[in-house]
């Protein structure tokens, strides 16, 4: 059987939830192999998908993931709990600090604006920083509103390209290239006479020829040489979304060589937890 599909349901009506799982599989000259997974719970919908494929070439695997909420249903006054949390949160702002005639919302504006010139100087002095950061303010303390939707997705990746080089590895035996005789194991082995009437068990006795071999030298190996290996993931949501990857592996064309490189990116309304990074390597291999 080259092709298979399973399909399971289940529906609770009184809690307005249903599910449902399908697996489908499909094998010929590759291998596809597919999860899916959904699920509804009053006003929460979640969706996942699952694939592995396996070929001569590569090995891959894909996970994705979809979650959704009505916020307006399921927290009807949801944008009064908004700003009784923002005021909850002005109002720690506006303490005063003891012993002095500042309040704690002063003392962080001065910080930050203190931090931001020292980034500035940095910067200047080393121009790679600039990608790292990005302006502070006191406004990354307003809650952002929440909308009538709330949404997470997520997309995960991971892929193995198969090196068709091979490495040839050749491991010394212990007592290689010795024959049994010197190890001095007997030619035959020899089963005594059992006899028990009691029982009506009856064995004559007999010898049994044991064969002769030789241990190799050496044990020779054929291990396929490094891959390319890449792995990334994206997640997206209405307040935070963040991609990165990684790769790295064997990248030879004429001359023998490596890579390695990292890529990661975030966004968020809350500027504090934005920033981008992102880096390569190139290694060289010189054959003499």
């Amino acid at each position: 059987m080259n092709d298979g599909m399973l399909q399971l349901q289940m529906v609770v009506p009184s809690l307005k939830a249903d599910a449902s799982l399908t697996a489908n599989l499909k094998k010929d000259e590759d291998m596809v192999m597919d999860l899916e997974t959904i699920m509804h719970l009053s006003e929460i919908s979640y969706q996942q998908k699952a694939s592995l494929k396996y070929d001569n070439d590569k090995f891959e695997v894909e996970l994705k993931s979809d979650l959704n909420s009505e916020t307006q249903k399921m927290i009807p006054n949801v944008e009064a709990h908004r700003r009784q949390l923002q005021q909850l949160v002005d109002e720690i702002l506006d303490q005063r600090v003891a012993k002095t005639d500042m309040k704690l919302r002063h003392i962080i504006t001065k910080g930050i604006e203190a931090g931001n010139i020292w980034l500035d100087k940095l910067t200047a002095h080393i121009p790679t920083l600039a990608k790292l950061r990005s302006k502070r303010s006191l406004s990354d303390l307003a809650l952002p509103a929440l909308p009538e939707k709330l949404f997470l997705q997520s997309d995960t990746l991971f892929r193995y390209q198969f090196n068709k080089d091979k490495m040839a590895i050749s491991l010394p035996l212990p007592l290689g290239g010795k024959k049994s005789e010197e190890l001095n194991v007997p030619n035959s082995l020899s089963v005594p006479l059992i006899d028990l009437p009691q029982i009506g068990l009856y064995i004559p006795p007999r010898a049994y020829q044991l064969p002769r071999f030789t241990i190799p030298p050496s044990l020779d190996l054929s291990l396929p040489l490094l891959g390319l290996a890449a792995a990334s993931t994206k997640i997206s949501s209405n307040f935070y979304s963040w991609e990165g990857s990684i790769s790295g592996g064997n990248n030879t064309a004429d001359v023998p060589s490596y890579t390695a490189q990292f890529r990661a990116t975030a966004q968020s309304p809350f500027s504090l937890l934005s920033y981008k990074l992102e880096g390569k390597k190139l290694f060289f291999c010189q054959v003499t």
